[in-house]
């Protein structure tokens, strides 16, 4: 029996991508919030702050959210 390829989700696809990037971004900014001591010359940036906060709030969980939706919708 022949089974029929697998459809690529492009929703899903473009959700990972943009998740990927937050990771980056979340790991790019975390002397700035705290996680590593801050180099001597390096300015405190509150906006940073808050944007590293923002993005890891749900980089984690989306990345389970998607998991589980590929593997409901997959079966």
């Amino acid at each position: 029996m022949v089974q029929a390829k697998p459809t690529r989700l492009d929703e899903v696809t473009l959700m990972r991508t943009i998740l990927a990037l937050l990771v980056v971004l979340v790991h790019s900014f975390t002397c700035y919030q705290g996680g590593w001591p801050s180099p001597k010359d390096c300015v405190s940036i509150p906006l940073y702050k808050w944007i590293a906060r923002l993005a890891s709030a749900f980089t984690l969980e989306a990345f389970t959210f998607v998991s589980g939706f590929l593997l409901i919708i997959r079966g």
